[in-house]
């Protein structure tokens, strides 16, 4: 086959996976609004009604909740990708400790993990290690992956998160006992427009930018991101920031809770969940 037909065929094939994503994204984006506004309407007639049942009208508003979480969720995605792209994304970082950053992630989601009847273990041989993080993006980052690891493992299933270093990085871990992904899924799973099949998830939906947009996040903090998996047996991403300190008069050793509005933490992992069905 010439370079030429190889070119060509590699622009076909990169067309093809642009126009399933957009068609995606366009379903995506459609799918919330209707049930919005369906949950709206239904929500409407039952104020209307004297006799008020209480518990259909919540139902009724926390499906509209989840839904807008499912729109800012993919156009927060999106406008990142876009921002990245055209090397306007920025990272903060500040020196923090990694390893209660990420047990404070895990502990924010075990409750929701394990009420899909998923058990989640977190383990360290590290009680602290300071090293140079955007922990908002670092926040983003550990929940997508989460997330990712729920979609892909049935009822029963483990979900391990890990963290060690070696004398460059330090490594956060976080693999599953799912489905896993085939050899030839795995060769593009960064890639901005691929998805895995939708068949394959657990009761969950996705437009297949949230490992892209990980992979980008990884290489803005000059780190890395790799994936092992076999089929039927699980998944493992591990992620290696790499070690080092930067000048700064805003280091935390260990950020108090109270930083960082618990609220608006709540919603954060509402968002980053809200594509897996309640």
């Amino acid at each position: 086959m010439s370079d030429l037909k190889k070119t060509n065929n590699k622009l076909m094939s990169h067309e093809k996976e642009r126009t399933n994503f957009f068609a995606d994204v366009s379903h995506e984006l459609k799918t919330p609004i209707n049930v919005i506004y369906s949950a709206d309407q239904l929500l409407s007639q039952q104020l209307k009604n004297p006799n008020l049942d209480l518990s259909n009208a919540e139902k009724y508003t926390n499906c509209i909740k989840q839904n807008s979480f499912r729109l800012i969720r993919l156009i927060n995605n999106l406008l990142d990708l876009t921002k990245i792209e055209a090397s306007t994304f920025k990272v903060n970082l500040e020196n923090i400790n990694i390893v209660y950053s990420v047990e404070n992630i895990v502990d924010s989601v075990v409750d929701f993990i394990k009420s899909k009847e998923i058990n989640i273990i977190f383990d360290t041989a590290m009680e602290e290690k300071i090293t140079a993080i955007d922990e908002d993006k670092l926040e983003r980052i550990i929940l997508n992956l989460l997330s990712n690891a729920v979609k892909f493992t049935n009822p029963g299933g483990t979900i391990f998160i890990d963290i060690s270093e070696d004398d460059n990085n330090t490594i956060i871990s976080i693999k599953d006992t799912g489905i896993g992904i085939d050899d030839s899924m795995k060769r593009k799973i960064f890639d901005r427009f691929v998805q895995i099949d939708k068949s394959s998830t657990n009761n969950s939906e996705g437009t297949g930018i949230g490992l892209s947009l990980v992979k980008s996040l990884m290489v803005l903090h000059d780190g890395d991101i790799t994936l092992e998996s076999k089929v039927g047996e699980g998944s493992k991403f591990t992620l290696y920031f790499p070690n080092k300190i930067v000048k700064s008069d805003h280091s935390k050793d260990s950020a108090p809770p109270s930083i960082r509005s618990y609220n608006n933490k709540i919603e954060r992992i509402q968002i980053e969940f809200s594509d897996i069905y309640q």
